[in-house]
């Protein structure tokens, strides 16, 4: 471990420390001020060990030491906060302390935000020194190192610095392409650099060859920190499970069963609708005068297209009307007058610079409100509030094989394309993000996507 590593561990293991001492002050401070019962010192001799022992499981999962993308390290903090509360409460009861409810469950509601924005800041602190990106360098089969750019690229919390890359099978073309993903990547005629540079070293290849072998001894017989990146796209790896086998070096990666499925989906039902039914009592007000902006027009607040839902089931999507009263007439006549709108509309079913967008309806469509309405179809069961974008008939085509996995769940008012760059993204993209969606499905990617529709919103991002 380099010196620079044991600094920018030293770092995380300080912020978590300020960020714990942080939680402990305004949970005491809250709890004195509501209740007097519990002394502060028996708070503290009840907290410390919990508030410990989060420290060593944080250091477990490699928060400290190893990159480890930002929504997996608030999935631990949200797991570890959790079990802590629930065993100290228990503590506390077995031994009679007074009050042992209340304190604790404020330090560990205070514990993640906490901890999670003191990270943010002790990054940004060592990005601004020079101390926080790390020098990579990628080897291997062109397209996968392409997805793995890409992954990167989207984890902006990992700040890995891309400069070099051996991209041996890559054509002049795929290079120039490559070279507009990570302009200040220089590419090398072999795996040398790479070996002698201080980078971590992400090896991709595309299949089982004794090169791949020759690879892997040369980066430990260097003593190069890497990763292995394996040629899986389209299989179930996300939710793998690593099986290892003691005195072999055999690692089984398990799949799982599909996770949109028994009582997993009548979960996400059950919440979809209950959710759907609070967001539409707080928002009804919002509802109202948006309706009353958009009839101003002469033309209906809403309107419904037909989509294609769960099992192939045909559907009404509700919208706020954004369009002039007739937008299909005005649709007609653009295609018939202009080509190259015609192939846009061909492509993404859209029109970026959409002359028959209102006024009222460009800031609905700017800010999503144009899309509240459809909580009235999570509510009938139609929709999921997260889940893949609603197609029409004509769209099947461009998923081919993988409509399978679209026709298994509901489509969602929002989703990963949705997050993901939106319209600013290709449909061959957008159908990716749809099966990546389904095969990895769970509750805490849900509550992810939900967090990460949050910051789209409020940038705007992709939105038109």
């Amino acid at each position: 471990m380099s010196h620079r590593s044991k600094f920018t561990a030293a770092s995380l293991l300080l912020a978590d420390s300020i960020a714990s001492l942080l939680a402990f002050t305004l949970a005491a401070f809250c709890a004195s001020a509501i209740s007097t019962a519990m002394p502060l010192s028996g708070f503290f001799f009840l907290s410390a060990p919990f508030i410990l022992a989060c420290m060593v499981f944080f250091a477990a999962q490699g928060h400290y030491n190893l990159r480890t993308p930002w929504w997996t390290q608030a999935g631990h903090i949200l797991l570890a906060s959790t079990a802590c509360f629930v065993l100290s409460a228990l503590v506390a009861a077995a031994r009679r302390m007074p009050a042992p409810v209340a304190p604790e469950a404020l330090l560990w509601l205070f514990m993640p935000p906490c901890l999670m924005l003191a990270r943010w800041r002790a990054r940004a602190l060592l990005m601004r020194r020079g101390l926080w990106a790390i020098p990579a360098a990628l080897a291997g089969n062109y397209e996968v190192v392409l997805r793995l750019v890409r992954a990167l690229q989207a984890e902006t919390y990992l700040a890995y610095d891309i400069r070099q890359a051996f991209l041996p099978d890559a054509t002049a073309a795929q290079i120039e392409d490559f070279k507009k993903l990570c302009p200040a990547a220089r590419i090398c005629p072999t795996l040398a650099p790479l070996l002698d540079a201080n980078s971590h070293v992400f090896f991709c290849p595309d299949g089982g060859s004794t090169a791949h072998a020759e690879i892997l001894a040369q980066l430990e017989k260097n003593r190069t920190r890497f990763s292995y990146v394996p040629p899986a796209e389209g299989y179930f790896l996300y939710n793998a499970a690593p099986r290892r086998f003691f005195g072999h070096g055999i690692v089984a990666l398990e799949s799982r069963e599909l996770p949109l499925a028994g009582s997993s989906l009548l979960l996400k039902c059950f919440l979809d609708r209950v959710c759907a039914a609070v967001a539409l009592a707080l928002l009804s007000p919002v509802f109202i005068i948006i309706a009353r902006a958009i009839k101003k027009d002469g033309g209906p607040a809403m309107y419904g297209h037909g989509r294609i839902g769960k099992d192939g089931k045909p559907f009404t999507c509700l919208k706020f009307r954004s369009m002039a009263v007739n937008a299909r007439e005005m649709l007609d006549e653009l295609l018939k007058s202009n080509p190259t709108l015609r192939k846009e509309y061909e492509e993404t079913y859209k029109l970026k610079d959409d002359p028959r967008v209102t006024k009222i309806g460009k800031f609905l469509r700017k800010t999503s409100l144009d899309e509240l309405p459809q909580l009235l179809n999570v509510l009938q069961g139609h929709m999921s509030l997260t889940g893949p974008r609603p197609i029409v008939e004509d769209e099947k085509k461009y998923y081919a094989e993988k409509i399978r996995e679209y026709l298994s769940v509901r489509p969602g008012l929002t989703g990963l394309w949705q997050v993901s760059g939106r319209s600013d993204t290709g449909y061959k993209q957008r159908v990716y993000l749809d099966g990546w969606y389904v095969r990895n499905w769970s509750l805490w990617n849900d509550l992810i996507i939900f967090f990460k529709t949050v910051t789209v919103v409020l940038k705007r991002k992709g939105a038109y």
